[in-house]
């Protein structure tokens, strides 16, 4: 049914993530002759999160733009380099909410120092995230190849990651000790000089991991990261990233 309302590449689109992440809710909008997705809505968001993404969904319904001719329907086209297309929204969470308390006691060290947490959504992010994770727990016929990381950063280069994503560029601002690629680590503490500092709360598909060096270039066939041992992972694809949460601190 999903193919003859809307065509086989959303029906393959929808179709693509993992049925264990179900239920995941679309919220599709006709304008200009095109389908687009306004807004992604997954099981495990919170009941207020997901009545404020649906009102949101419903401005962008209430301000299409439509065409009376609805002959030449396709999705908005996603190129290989999807993961520059589009930029993200972020939802500020209040501070006084139970959210943000609980984000900030799992990911900083003192919550006194928080600025704004905000959450991070990208709908064309999560679809490849999930494709990929889905091939990942596959060959390893397990569902345990995700974990919780953080990146921390200026906040200058979290907010360019947003807009345009991790580019090759960034593989190399925490350096190379255990590979040429994109650090994680379970802390958050400042790196730089500046007055506030990021952290990208990320799901990170580290998958089968080994210990890293200072001479890899890419990952070592059959294995999806490198690691120090301890608390420490690096990833070689933006594909293999999906920011949940930004965190602006002093």
């Amino acid at each position: 049914m999903l193919r003859s309302c809307v065509g086989e590449y959303v029906a393959e689109l929808v179709a693509s993530s993992p049925v264990d992440l179900h239920p995941l809710l679309l919220c599709l909008v006709f304008q200009n002759g095109r389908i687009e997705v306004a807004r992604t809505i997954e099981g495990n968001m919170s009941v207020d999160l997901t009545y404020n993404l649906l009102e949101q969904a419903r401005n962008v319904f209430d301000g299409r733009n439509e065409e009376p001719d609805p002959i030449n329907l396709q999705l908005t086209e996603v190129s290989n380099e999807g993961w520059n297309m589009s930029e993200s929204l972020l939802i500020p969470i209040p501070k006084d909410s139970a959210d943000f308390l609980t984000i900030a006691d799992e990911f900083m060290p003192s919550r006194e120092k928080i600025v704004s947490i905000n959450r991070v959504e990208n709908s064309m992010w999560l679809f490849q995230y999930l494709n990929n994770k889905e091939t990942i727990d596959a060959r390893l016929d397990s569902g345990e190849s995700e974990r919780i990381f953080t990146f921390t950063c200026p906040e200058s280069i979290a907010q360019q990651i947003l807009r345009k994503g991790f580019h090759d560029r960034l593989k190399s601002i925490h350096g190379r000790k255990y590979g040429y690629g994109y650090y994680f680590s379970s802390a958050t503490a400042p790196n730089t000089t500046e007055k506030t500092h990021a952290a990208l709360v990320c799901r990170v598909l580290v998958g089968q991991s080994c210990l890293g060096d200072w001479t890899m270039d890419t990952c070592p066939a059959g294995y999806d990261s490198t690691t120090n041992g301890s608390d420490t992972y690096v990833v070689y694809s933006n594909r293999h990233i999906l920011p949940k949460y930004l965190i602006v601190f002093t």
